[in-house]
């Protein structure tokens, strides 16, 4: 379906003409190269719009139905369809992640290098539902390429890119063989 075969009830305010004045602004300063926005309320969309180029070199305009990467934007995404399930009473914030993924029990922590080895050490306490959605459960962000760390991760990335038939559950495995 394209957004556009959906009934927008439209809603005259000021704070969206500010809104699409800075988008176009963006766009024009070539901040940003195409923008789509889309406010939703009470279960309907009240305003829309797009700005600028999905292609710039092709000249192609950007396109309600544009496929995007949203990178971090999972992040949110998930936590929210997470609380809901916490809401439900499907668990609780301080339940080990070792209860849903039995193998994180015996994940290790990094220490240092050796002799071209990696050292590890045991956790100091489980791992919890609370550390996933604080994002302080000990996993990588790719944030040094060049640590020992990040450069397991992103073979273990690259190949799961490269490959295309490995499943999540499969890369999940590889990564959890991955110290914190």
């Amino acid at each position: 379906m394209n957004i556009m075969d959906i009934n927008i009830k439209k809603v005259n305010d000021e704070r969206f003409k500010q809104l699409h004045d800075k988008m176009r602004e963006y766009v024009e300063q070539k901040k940003l190269p195409g923008i789509i926005t889309l406010i939703y309320q009470d279960g309907k969309i009240i305003d829309c719009d797009k700005y600028g180029m999905a292609d710039i070199e092709n000249k192609k305009p950007i396109e309600f139905d544009n496929i995007f990467r949203i990178a971090s934007m999972t992040k949110p995404i998930v936590t929210v369809a997470a609380l809901m399930l916490y809401e439900e009473g499907k668990f609780s914030l301080d339940d080990p992640l070792s209860k849903f993924i039995p193998k994180v029990k015996d994940l290790r922590v990094y220490k240092g290098e050796e002799d071209g080895n990696i050292l590890t050490e045991e956790l100091n306490r489980e791992i919890t539902i609370l550390d996933l959605l604080t994002h302080t459960a000990g996993f990588s962000y790719l944030s040094d390429l060049n640590h020992p760390l990040d450069k397991k991760y992103s073979k273990i990335m690259m190949a799961f890119r490269d490959s295309g038939d490995k499943s999540t559950a499969e890369v999940m495995e590889a990564f959890l063989d991955v110290p914190l």
